[in-house]
């Protein structure tokens, strides 16, 4: 195999993966992070996205979506299919996103672990899912 062969195989390949890895993890919607260089806080009363890798190292999946809530054990993700609670000992990494810089590039966060007092802070329930809240009638984002 020529190193030209051996150049297109790998590029193949590769586009084969970001094809996969596109379809699996949601993309941000669009209108979902604040104006470029506009503050990351000024969410309208929504969460930040999150996107946390869970499983162990060899076989994981991943949620993303909207945070709505985290506290000791679980973190709550509004998905694109509904709410999902996930476990936080679970959870092997975690990429936050809350806003877009000036030249439009996404201002992300990425960890190892849920760290409960940062991620509180950007979801929609700072304080915890409310009690009484009806977690099927939940809306995404317009």
């Amino acid at each position: 195999m020529s190193t030209r062969d051996a150049l297109a195989a790998l590029m193949g390949l590769t586009l084969t993966l970001v094809g996969c890895a596109a379809d699996i993890v949601p993309a941000i919607p669009p209108g979902w992070l604040p104006a470029p260089g506009a503050p990351g806080a000024s969410r309208g009363g929504y969460g930040a996205w999150v996107d946390l890798s869970v499983g162990s190292r060899s076989r994981w999946r991943h949620v993303a979506g909207e945070s709505i809530a985290c506290d000791r054990d679980s973190t709550w993700v509004l998905t694109p299919s509904g709410l999902v609670a996930v476990r936080n000992r679970q959870v092997i990494e975690v990429i936050l996103t809350t806003g877009v810089d000036e030249r439009g590039r996404p201002i992300s966060q990425r960890t190892q672990r849920v760290v409960e007092e940062d991620l509180r802070q950007w979801s929609r329930f700072p304080q915890g899912l409310p009690a009484g809240v009806d977690r099927a009638r939940l809306q995404p984002k317009p």
